[in-house]
Order: structure tokens, then C-alpha cells, then sequence
């Protein structure tokens, strides 16, 4: 049997900015989806035909906070309604109020205010229908995203390439004031946050557990040499879950398999509970099938739990296909697909993989599946636990 819970995430937020050839995007995913559309229908489908107890869905950050101190709860009434208590609802994911400037962002005090209002409000209405919350998905990537590769707003606003430091030493104080917003509106909150753990395989795993660390609280000797101070005000109580997002398998090959990084997880987090806070084949398609990447994953959990990594679910992203952040079109590894050349986003599935789906719910809720599932689990191989240091293998 499973000890994980399996879940899926629906959400996504706007890119916008510059394609990799320099062409302009600027799309939101709860649109370009249909799912903003199809809500109801979507967790009715994603409930009954693909079993799942557990989501993942986003705020729709520029639709429901439209002005400064103006919310529009049109649409999180209806994501309220229809959780049932499974939700995360993540609050950002790569998406700014529209009516922040640039400005607004890199001084950061208009930015954090706005932030920590809206997760405060929003969690007041909805104290107890959600699951928990997620103040910013992929903190770090998203400031990469801004600096390194200068490809998402507010890169392009300013004369010079914005630093990465800069940018985060905004990001990092914004997410601690939205998750003391949160514990302040609904002291049992559940807080978790979802970011890579496997990414570049030049981004050690002290630089990806970075926002882990700043809502934590921990000492950050870097942070100090490059801002001048680790003192942003986070606190254990911020952070229950760490989701680790994990896309990438390539360490396998260089001695870090997701067992080890799983390990590693665990040897750093011992207080909190962890999550695969995303994962699927959308950027391995050419090395495993949708199937094949789940039960990899299923099988490296249960080495990893055999040693006391406690991984507790797996959120597979995306369930419904996003647009591609290279270019918009329909990208790879969803559950359910649409043509893009249907604007109402008709739901597309194969009933094989839906039973295949439904059967990792079902040994995850520790009922019997049926007899044409996955044969039981080989016995695993020992991983010792060794610390890794980086520069680790993506």
C-alpha cells in the first residue's frame, strides 16, 4: 500500500513577459485552461473518474484584487464552495496585482503591504474551507525568472539587469508578511510552501532551500553578505508543509536520485512535514510516460520512507494541461488535455490512465484496489544517508 497521499494541482498564474526568441507572452493559466471556466466541472471530473481527495488551486491574484484594498470575491466564492476542505489555495503563483508597478515591486514596501491585505482578507472569509495555504509558489524560480533570464515583468522596466538579491530581498519579506497574515486571520492555518528541489545543475540545495530557510527563519550568512542582514522577520510557526518540486531526474545518473534528495529533505526539515509539492513528466516525456514517471516516483518514495523521509503526498502538476512558459501552447504531462483550437476547452482523458490514476487514490486512502492495477511494489534497495553538499546535480 501507499503512504502517500496523491493530489493535484490545478493552478497557475500570468506569464508575462518574453518568450526564450523574444517574443511576448502574456497569458494566465487559469484562462488559457479553460479552468476558470470549467471549475465545477473540473473537480467533479477530477473527484469521480480520477478519485482524488486533494488539490492544489490558485487565487487568481489579478482577478480577485483588482484594485488597492478592493477585493473581487466572485471567483474564490466559487473555489471556496466547491473545496470541500481538499484545497491549498495558493495565493501567488508568479503573478503580481496588475495595478503594482514596477516601482511599486523593486521598492518593496507597497508590494509587501498589498500582499500580506490581500492574504489577510482572504483568509478571514475563508477560515476553514480550505485545506491551507500557499503565500508564493517557486519564490526563488520566480526571481530567477526575473533577474538571471530576465524574461518575466517587471525585467525590461529598468535600464539595467535587475540582480537577483534585489528582487528577492522583496520576495522574501513579501512571502513572511503574507504567511504571518495567514496565522493571524486563522491561527490553525496550515502554511506550506512548493518549491524546487531539483532544478539546474548549477543550484545547490543550500540555494534551493533558501525560502524554506527565510520563512523559517534560519540564519542565512549569504542573504547577510549580499543585503546586510538574514532578519526578516520569519518564525518556525510560519511553516508546516515543505513542498519540494521535483521535475528533473537527471541526478539519478550522478549519484542523487529522488531518494536521496528526499533524504536530504528530511535531514534538513526534520519539524515539518514534506511533500512532493509538485511533480510529473512534463519536462521527461521523451524518457517516461505519464505512468512510467508515477511509479518512478512511487517506488523512489518507498525507498526514501523506509529510511524515515515521511513523505506524506505527491501533487502531481499540471492535472489539467497549462500553457507552456516558452510559448503558450498546450505543454505535455497533464491528466486531461484540450485542443487549443477549441475555445471552449472541451475535457479530454483516457479512461485507462484515470483508472491507473485512481488506483495510486485508492491504495493512498488504504482501500483495496482492483485486481487489474499495478502489481505490488519489488523490495527496495537501501540508500544510505549521506549528507550532499552542493553543487548537487540537478
Amino acid at each position: 500500500m501507499a503512504a502517500w497521499t496523491l493530489s493535484g494541482a490545478f493552478d497557475g498564474g500570468r506569464i508575462r513577459g518574453r518568450a526564450p526568441n523574444g517574443d511576448e507572452l502574456d497569458f494566465h493559466q487559469l484562462e488559457v485552461t479553460g479552468h476558470a471556466d470549467h471549475l465545477e466541472s473540473d473537480y467533479r471530473l477530477l473527484r469521480e473518474e480520477f478519485g482524488l481527495t486533494s488539490f492544489r488551486d490558485g487565487a487568481w491574484l489579478e482577478r480577485s484584487y483588482p484594485r488597492p484594498g478592493e477585493i473581487d470575491w466572485s471567483y474564490l466564492d466559487r473555489l471556496a464552495a466547491v473545496s470541500r476542505g481538499e484545497v491549498f489555495l495558493t495565493l501567488t503563483h508568479y503573478e503580481w496585482p496588475r495595478w503594482l508597478g514596477a516601482e511599486d515591486v523593486l521598492d518593496g514596501r507597497r508590494a509587501v503591504e498589498a500582499m500580506a491585505e490581500f492574504a489577510a482578507r482572504v483568509v478571514e472569509r475563508y477560515r476553514g474551507s480550505f485545506a491551507g495555504y500557499i503565500p508564493v509558489v517557486e519564490s526563488g524560480y520566480w526571481t530567477a525568472m526575473i533577474t538571471h533570464w530576465g524574461r518575466w515583468w517587471p525585467a525590461g522596466e529598468t535600464t539595467a539587469p535587475l540582480d537577483w538579491w534585489r528582487v528577492y530581498r522583496v520576495v522574501g519579506p513579501m512571502m513572511i508578511a503574507m504567511a504571518r497574515a495567514i496565522r493571524q486571520a486563522d491561527p490553525d492555518a496550515e502554511i506550506a510552501l512548493s518549491e524546487p528541489w531539483s532544478w539546474d545543475a548549477t543550484v545547490g540545495l543550500d540555494d534551493l532551500a533558501r525560502p524554506f530557510q527565510t520563512l523559517l527563519g534560519a540564519p542565512d550568512p549569504v542573504a547577510v553578505r549580499e543585503t546586510g542582514s538574514d532578519d526578516w522577520g520569519g518564525d518556525p510557526s510560519l511553516l508546516q508543509i515543505v513542498g519540494l518540486n521535483f521535475y528533473n531526474d537527471c541526478g539519478a545518473a550522478n549519484g542523487a536520485p529522488l531518494a536521496l534528495l528526499l533524504l536530504e529533505a528530511r535531514r534538513r526539515f526534520a519539524s515539518q512535514r514534506i511533500w512532493l509539492g509538485e511533480t510529473g513528466n512534463c519536462h521527461s516525456t521523451h524518457h517516461y510516460s505519464l505512468a512510467g514517471w508515477l511509479e518512478m516516483v512511487d517506488d523512489q518514495i518507498a525507498v526514501a520512507n523506509a529510511q524515515g523521509a515521511a513523505i506524506e503526498a505527491v501533487t502531481w502538476s499540471p492535472i489539467v494541461t497549462l500553457g507552456d512558459f516558452d510559448s503558450g501552447l498546450p505543454a505535455p504531462g497533464a491528466w486531461v488535455t484540450w485542443d487549443p483550437a477549441d475555445p471552449t476547452r472541451r475535457r479530454r482523458w483516457d479512461p485507462e490512465l484515470a483508472r491507473l490514476i485512481g488506483s495510486y487514490a485508492q491504495r493512498a486512502a488504504k482501500t483495496p484496489p482492483s485486481g487489474a492495477d499495478r502489481p505490488a511494489q519489488k523490495s527496495q534497495p537501501v540508500i544510505p544517508l549521506t549528507p550532499l553538499q552542493p553543487p548537487l546535480p540537478a
